[in-house]
């Protein structure tokens, strides 16, 4: 037996999530390494600005949950779909790595501009509406019915912000 079967049989996959996921979309072991790196770097980033801050305020914990169902939802959608694409997905996590740095220097700058200590709150129930309308959108991809108040929410959330794009306000 050579040393990949050897690695599915014992499920050492590179340090990959698992077998199945190893198999199916064909990690590598480079792949598997990049995202462990990417994971700690992450991981370092957020213990660094929360301790900056003081701790992690309920929104961040609530959108960090957020932005785990929307890009769980995002692949259930491509899966679906036939459209796995790993670039894709990476892309949709550099995109979330970018709005916690994001959130993270609105917070560091409210330690020490006055009058703006919760505009990283504001900013993080922004991210979260964003991450909500996503998170539905995902299921409407899936075929899934969708309840008529979170249709109503859904509808008044994106004209909000499809007007502020034409008005130059989402630039």
């Amino acid at each position: 037996m050579n040393q990949r079967s050897n690695e599915l049989k014992n499920g050492l996959t590179h340090g990959c999530p698992s077998r199945f996921v190893s198999e199916r979309f064909n990690y590598s072991k480079r792949w598997c390494q990049m995202e462990r790196y990417i994971a700690m770097v992450v991981g370092m980033v957020g213990a660094s600005i929360s301790f900056l801050v003081d701790g992690l305020g309920e929104a961040v914990v609530v959108l960090l949950f957020m932005m785990a169902l929307d890009y769980i939802s995002g692949l259930m959608s491509a899966i679906y779909a036939r459209k796995l694409n790993s670039r894709i997905g990476f892309n949709g996590l550099i995109r979330k790595s970018y709005y916690l740095l994001l959130l993270g220097s609105v917070y560091l700058m409210g330690t020490v501009v006055d009058g703006i200590s919760y505009a990283g709150d504001g900013l993080a129930i922004a991210l979260i509406v964003m991450e909500f309308v996503s998170i539905v959108e995902n299921g409407t991809k899936l075929n899934l019915p969708i309840p008529e108040p979170v249709k109503r929410v859904l509808l008044i959330v994106k004209g909000k912000i499809e007007k502020e794009t034409i008005n130059g306000g989402g630039k």
